[in-house]
């Protein structure tokens, strides 16, 4: 699409169609000053992917200690990297879980900056979480401006009102974190001045709003007068209410959908001619299963109208129970046939339902009720072992077979059993087994839970304890790899310096527990550069003052006074 709408299809690169968030974040000029930035993410939430975009901010180091941001992900959210990104403890302290009745689901990424008199907003709103996944994407990248004397309202006021919803689940923590809360609920109350329109002017700009996906926005999606191009990774049999439709999933997605007959066009994605079943993958060839975005376009033929966002063709999705948020491009009538054309590419497989393919009403079912029984488990703590039990009260462990409604599941694993857990998660991995027609069918899956929501209250304040001491011994093992890592670098160039010439830093960059962010934060302002000798980079350190506290973040510090001698 045109101006950053969403890069998917234009060629069968799969590195040039995975959303980079931190290209995006160019756009922000460097000499800006940020003044509030907040994220949001669903139940994956990866901290050093988190520390790469505070880092790629304006004076990211800085930001990051003494800025105002905030990060929201759902309540049971499974944090990735918590102990390889040494920023972690300090990026603890502006996470919220959010708790909502359905899930937690949004992907924003805003950041309000200034330079001189002058304040924007740069907004993403996508279906990527805040991970290093690499599914193909969809995203919508906005600019913010104030509109001061407007002859109508700003369109900044509709995404104010969603964010603010009690039900969207972002206040409702507001007591426990009301002091790190209030600048977002000011910056909030500032979005009623912003009207956002696509980043770039010169391009056919369309109008711009703002939604909370709900059953009513659903049936304007699905009106019949109109044709409907849906692209989503996820579908439910329920929402499907046209025969004028035109589907782009996943393979797996198609397989288990039972409406899908003559009158629905399905698109399978990265299946090739070759390989109709989808075991392998040819050279070249996007990843089977691998696609993310969420995307629907409809013509009604007056407006072209393109939603973005978070939402899936699902009827949790459009129902009130979870946080979503789509945002929508209405263009002119001749903008439909355009955006059509831009999904006439190899990739996309027309797919056939297979006679024989089980119902996938049935695995749905049988999910539903896996899911209801184990996220009603309780844990508690027996000497050095923890303890799962049901709500029956019978216990579980590896090995354990139960009866759920007439099918036998099998407890796989269950992480952490005896230990405490590297992270809040517990993981239950489960294999499910039944006959159909006297066929002996079987499925494996996983269920995280949060460790916090299972344990006694008694329990929290030992665990909670036991994963500040954790990150606490991991910080003093990082600090003493960066010594180690520092005093290598100057005792080279002190012993043989014709020898440290020829060697690149890249040797240094990867060494085991150096914090992935380090050599990143010094990559941005021009420090460091991994073909470089050891020699030139002390040149380059030496070039800023090492004195200037505010410029080096602690993990910095420490490695540039071990190169420097400082330390010893």
């Amino acid at each position: 699409m045109d101006n950053g709408s969403f890069s998917l299809y234009k060629n069968s690169d799969l590195e040039a169609n995975i959303i980079d968030i931190y290209e995006l974040m160019k756009q922000i000029p460097e000499d800006s000053t940020v003044k509030y930035a907040f994220f949001t993410s669903y139940d994956g939430m990866d901290f050093r992917t988190l520390e790469k975009i505070l880092l790629r901010l304006p004076k990211g180091n800085e930001f990051i200690s003494n800025g105002y941001y905030d990060v929201f992900c759902g309540k049971k959210a499974k944090l990735k990297g918590l102990y390889e990104s040494f920023l972690s403890e300090l990026l603890l302290e502006h996470l919220h879980r959010v708790l909502v009745t359905g899930a937690f689901h949004p992907k924003i990424y805003c950041i309000e900056y200034g330079k001189s008199d002058v304040t924007e907003i740069f907004l993403v709103i996508a279906s990527k979480n805040i991970t290093e996944s690499v599914f193909l994407d969809s995203y919508i990248c906005l600019r913010g401006e104030v509109r001061a004397n407007k002859a109508e309202k700003n369109n900044g006021e509709e995404l104010r009102d969603i964010l603010l919803e009690e039900s969207f689940g972002l206040l409702k923590d507001c007591k426990k974190h009301s002091d790190s809360l209030n600048k977002f609920c000011e910056f909030c109350e500032r979005l009623a001045e912003y009207q956002f329109e696509l980043w770039d002017k010169n391009a056919d700009l369309p109008k711009i709003s703002f939604h909370r996906p709900d059953k009513e926005l659903l049936k304007e999606i699905n009106k019949e007068d109109h044709e409907l191009i849906v692209v989503s990774p996820f579908i439910s049999d329920s929402v499907i209410k046209k025969t004028k439709l035109i589907l782009y999933s996943n393979k797996s997605e198609l397989e288990k959908l039972n409406k899908i007959d003559e009158g629905i066009r399905a698109y399978s994605w990265g299946v090739s001619e070759d390989n109709k079943n989808g075991n392998e993958q040819n050279e070249g060839e996007f990843p089977i299963d691998s696609l993310h975005a969420k995307i629907y376009v409809k013509n009604d033929g007056k407006n072209t109208k393109m939603y973005i966002g978070s939402a899936n063709y699902t009827s949790s999705a459009f129902s009130s129970n979870n946080a979503e948020i789509l945002v929508c491009a209405t263009y002119g009538n001749e903008k439909y046939k355009e955006i059509k054309e831009e999904f006439n590419n190899p990739v996309w497989k027309l797919w056939k339902k297979p006679k024989d393919q089980e119902s996938g009403a049935v695995k749905q079912h049988i999910a539903a009720n896996i899911y209801s029984t184990l996220e009603n488990i309780s844990v508690r703590k027996s000497g050095q072992k923890w303890e799962y039990t049901l709500s029956d009260g019978s216990s579980i462990a590896k090995g354990t077979c139960i009866q759920i409604y007439g099918k036998s599941i099998t407890i796989t694993d269950i992480t952490p059993t005896d230990i405490f857990p590297a992270t809040r998660n517990v993981e239950i991995n489960f294999l499910l087994t039944w006959k159909e027609n006297e066929e002996e069918l079987s499925e494996s899956g996983a269920i995280t839970l949060d460790i916090f929501d299972l344990v006694d209250d008694s329990e929290k304040e030992s665990l909670q304890k036991r994963i500040k001491a954790r990150i606490s011994d991991d910080l003093k093992a990082r600090k003493q790899c960066l010594l180690r890592t520092g005093k290598a670098i100057r005792s080279e160039i002190k012993t043989n310096k014709e020898k440290s010439d020829s060697k690149k830093m890249k040797r240094y960059t990867y060494r085991k527990g150096v914090p992935t962010g380090l050599f990143e934060a010094l990559k941005v302002r021009n420090l460091y550069d991994e073909n470089n000798s050891a020699v030139d980079f002390i040149k380059s350190i030496e070039s800023q003052a090492v004195g200037d506290e505010g410029k080096w973040t602690v993990e910095e510090k420490i490695l540039v006074r071990a190169i420097t001698g400082e330390h010893d």
